[in-house]
């Protein structure tokens, strides 16, 4: 499973807002953009963009403790899932 495809699952928890920094076909996401964009964001949307960068670049350090208490039950599966992604574990339908 590719960086670009674990980030892109866990960023599709924040919705259409996250789409336009995301070019598939290159597998690329336009980070900085993106980061300086969600400051204005929720935060549990801010965390879900920090722990997709995390996971695409592990240079984002995101706090797990954040995770479990702001991730509500359906961004928190989403989340295990993209964690699953990235061992290997699962693969996109």
């Amino acid at each position: 499973m590719s960086e670009f495809e674990v980030a892109a699952l866990l960023l599709s928890g924040v919705g259409e807002k996250t789409r336009h920094f995301l070019d598939a076909a290159r597998g690329r996401i336009d980070w900085p953009a993106l980061l300086h964009e969600a400051v204005s964001w929720s935060s549990s949307e801010r965390l879900l963009v920090h722990a997709a960068r995390d996971l695409w670049a592990g240079d984002d350090p995101v706090s797990l403790r954040q995770l479990v208490d702001r991730l509500d039950a359906q961004n928190w599966q989403l989340l295990l899932r993209a964690l699953a992604l990235a061992r290997g574990q699962e693969s996109l339908p």
